[in-house]
């Protein structure tokens, strides 16, 4: 729903790094996300059967209109009501795209849980993702009416 897709595994900016000390990423965080993704991996089998749960969970949605994304990301959802468009039912629609949404997330976690690269080596492509200055430079949304008070 945001206006810029994540395109990062996770945040990891300069200022994050240089927080860590000298050793930045190659000391205690490194090891530590080693430790968490091998203990993941060993849980793999559970992790998915649980999201699969969540993929056929009648309650929960995994795409959203392009008309009430545009909504949510100007803050308009909970102050008016949903325009016409939105009340017909596109149900054969709106299920292929959820559960192509669903399988394109659920298949981004199966390949992180899986072992086709080693523990480390993931480590490395995560962290790698994560401080790369491209991706980083897309989640900044250019210069704003009140970048003048930071």
């Amino acid at each position: 729903m945001l206006p810029v897709p994540e395109v990062v595994p996770f945040r990891l900016t300069r200022d994050l790094v240089d927080g860590m000390g000298y050793m930045g990423v190659e000391g205690v965080f490194r090891r530590c996300c080693e430790f968490t993704l091998e203990t993941l991996r060993e849980e793999r089998e559970s992790i998915m059967t649980l999201l699969n749960v969540l993929r056929y969970d009648p309650l929960y949605n995994w795409t959203v209109s392009a008309t009430k994304a545009k909504r949510m990301q100007q803050g308009e959802e909970t102050e008016n009501p949903p325009p016409v468009d939105e009340l017909v039912d596109h149900s054969s629609k709106k299920e292929e795209d959820e559960a192509g949404e669903a399988g394109r997330a659920l298949s981004v976690v199966e390949r992180k849980l899986s072992r086709h690269l080693s523990a480390q080596a993931m480590v490395s492509e995560l962290i790698q993702q994560a401080t790369d200055e491209r991706n980083l430079a897309m989640l900044y949304c250019g210069k704003s009416g009140y970048d003048h008070l930071f």
